[in-house]
This record gives C-alpha cells, sequence and structure tokens, in this order.
C-alpha cells in the first residue's frame, strides 16, 4: 500500500497559464474587462508576451462587448481636420475593419471612400479612448445629478451605451476645431438628444464647479466673502464668464474629466492653478470659442421641422421643451411614453445635409 506522503507526491499540481495552449490563454482573456485583462498581461512574462502578440484578438471581443458601439469608437482612430473640411467629407461613412472583419455599414455609395484598418499601431490610441471613458461611466451621475441629488444613481447597462456613443460623437468634435453642421446632420435625433444631454451636463459641471462666475460664488457661498477670495476663486461675471467657460469647453472629454476630477479632489484649488493645468492640455485653449452648442441647437431645431405633423409634437416636448437638469430623458431612461419613441428616432441620421457646410 502506498504511503500517504508517495500518494501526494503523485498527485498532479496546481495549473499553471504557461502552460495551457496560447489560444485557450487568449480565450481566458476575452472573457475578462479591459481592466482585468490589463492586470493579467503584467502578472509575468509569459502572459505579457501573449498579450502583445494577439491584442488584437483579445481586444475584439472586449471592446464589442464593454465598450459599443464598436464603429464609434474605431472612428477615433483615424481622424484628421482634413475630414471635416468642406466640402463635407464622407468620413462618417467610411468603412471598418477589424482583425479582417467589416463592423460598420456596408454602403456601396461610399466604396471609393478609403476605408479604416484596426491594426496593432492603433492598439495605443483606443486604450486611451476606453480609460477616459471607463472614467466617465463612473464620474456621469456624479455630474449628472449635480443638482439632484436625491436621485443619484448608478448607469444602467443601456445608458452606459448611449453615454459612451455620446461621448465618441463629442470626441470627434473636439478633434474639429469648428463644429461643422452637416458632422451632426449624420446623426439620428437620438443620438443628437443623447449628445445634447452629454454636452449640457458637462457645461454645467465646467460653469458650477471648474470656472465659477463670481455672481455664482456669492450666491452659492455667502455675501461674506472677500475680494481677494473673489479674485483667488471666480472667473469673472457674464459675457466674461461665458467666455472664458467656452474656452475651456474646447478640450476633449478626457481632459475635461480629468480637470473635474481634479476639482471635486481639491475644491479650494486656486484659479492660477487651475489655469496652469487647462493651458498644458491645450496652450491655445484662450483663442478660440467653442462651436458646438450653437451648431448643436441650430440642428436639433432643423430636424424637429422634418417630422411628420402627428409626431412633431411628440417629438418637440422629447427634445425640445425640457430644462436641464431633470432626472431623466437623454442618456437616462424617460417616461414611458417617450422611450417609446426612441426607436421611431434612431434611424433618421443624414436627414437635412448640406452641400454648402456651416
Amino acid at each position: 500500500m502506498a504511503s500517504p506522503s508517495s500518494k501526494k507526491a503523485d498527485e498532479p499540481g496546481p495549473l499553471e497559464l504557461r502552460s495551457l495552449p496560447v489560444e485557450t490563454v487568449i480565450k481566458i482573456y476575452c472573457e475578462l474587462d479591459i481592466k482585468a485583462a490589463l492586470r493579467l498581461a503584467q502578472t509575468s512574462k509569459h502572459m505579457h508576451d501573449v498579450y502583445e502578440k494577439h491584442s488584437i484578438y483579445i481586444l475584439g471581443p472586449i471592446l464589442m462587448r464593454d465598450f459599443s458601439p464598436l464603429d464609434g469608437l474605431l472612428r477615433l482612430i483615424d481622424v484628421s481636420r482634413n475630414d471635416f473640411e468642406v466640402p463635407f467629407s464622407a468620413w462618417f461613412n467610411r468603412r471598418i475593419y477589424f482583425a479582417g472583419w467589416l463592423i460598420s455599414d456596408d454602403d456601396e455609395r461610399f466604396a471609393s471612400v478609403p476605408e479604416i484598418q484596426f491594426r496593432q499601431e492603433h492598439v495605443p490610441k483606443v486604450m486611451e479612448v476606453v480609460k477616459a471613458v471607463s472614467k466617465w461611466e463612473y464620474a456621469f451621475p456624479r455630474l449628472r445629478f449635480a443638482e439632484l441629488a436625491e436621485e443619484r444613481r448608478r448607469l444602467r447597462a443601456h445608458e452606459k451605451a448611449r453615454l459612451r456613443c455620446a461621448l465618441y460623437n463629442l470626441w470627434r468634435s473636439a478633434e474639429q476645431g469648428e463644429v461643422r453642421a452637416n458632422s451632426l446632420r449624420l446623426l439620428s435625433t437620438m443620438e443628437l438628444y443623447e449628445l445634447q444631454d452629454l454636452w449640457k451636463t458637462i457645461r454645467a459641471a465646467v460653469a458650477t464647479q471648474l470656472c465659477p462666475s463670481v455672481t455664482m460664488l456669492l450666491r452659492n457661498e455667502g455675501d461674506a466673502m472677500t475680494d481677494v477670495y473673489l479674485e483667488l476663486r471666480g472667473w469673472g461675471d457674464g459675457p466674461e464668464n461665458d467666455i472664458i467657460v467656452g474656452n475651456v469647453l474646447r478640450l476633449r472629454p478626457d481632459k475635461l474629466l480629468q480637470l473635474l476630477d481634479f476639482v471635486a479632489e481639491h475644491p479650494t484649488v486656486s484659479k492660477d492653478k487651475l489655469v496652469s493645468k487647462i493651458r498644458a492640455h491645450h496652450p491655445t485653449v484662450d483663442s478660440a470659442f467653442e462651436s458646438l452648442s450653437h451648431t448643436l441647437t441650430r440642428v436639433i431645431g432643423e430636424r424637429l421641422h422634418i417630422f411628420p405633423q402627428e409626431l412633431n409634437e411628440s417629438v418637440t416636448k422629447f427634445v425640445a421643451e425640457r430644462n436641464f437638469p431633470i432626472p431623466f430623458g437623454g442618456i437616462l431612461d424617460d417616461e414611458s411614453a417617450m422611450e417609446e419613441l426612441r426607436s421611431q428616432l434612431s434611424s433618421d441620421g443624414g436627414e437635412g445635409l448640406a452641400e454648402e457646410d456651416s
């Protein structure tokens, strides 16, 4: 009879990941979220090598599952200012291939437009975006419900998908400089509505937390504040403050969130310190005013005049006749009667495109 010690010696040891076939390791990676996958890649040289050599195939399922719409994300990897010049380019209609698979609509009208091929060199850019998107998913409830603390809650999975879509569209707009109306006309009414909700959330956060006016400080903190304190914390008043806020809003979504998170952690930070951080992100930030607010309002107004009469009243109420902030609508779920409109307003992108874009 074998002794207990010899029997124990015959038992197989714990299975090590490096002993598994590479195909199995890739499948394990694909089941993880992006943070866990990156952590796993740091556990050993073998796991790091597998990730580096096969990152496109590892990232595909993760991005599709956790960062959809994938075509919206991947359009950001190959965008330049030339894509937004007049006459309007078909940038938004470029075919996108991921690991050889077509993931965008196959529209023959744009077959001659240069395609986007996701390659290994695009991985760092995509990782930069998805890390920022993950932070936005966490921060959005804090900013969206800033004035409605009793309503604050986590985003539902489909609300996160709406937020991601809006972030990808906003990121694209931030790359443009001057936002072209046609680039927004290509969005569906629901995408416009969700982008507007995100944009109003960001504008309110910048105007109240990052660059508050003197009047706002007096209203929120009382008349006992000294002139020295107001000079240290206030960002002008009236039109002056509007211009400052508009300049800051030209930053990309990831940079804006970095600043808003910094202010949340350091609520008494001086204006001079913030100016330095803002200019570090965008050295010429104070040389031009953001144009998304005006263009977005204009395009939504155009869209409201396109709908059939029987839809117009409901759509107008849904999209245009509500005062921000409210605890529903836009990226957030709406009242049931309004939710029924979402599907009807999600496939009308491209309505009102103009040859002379402005």
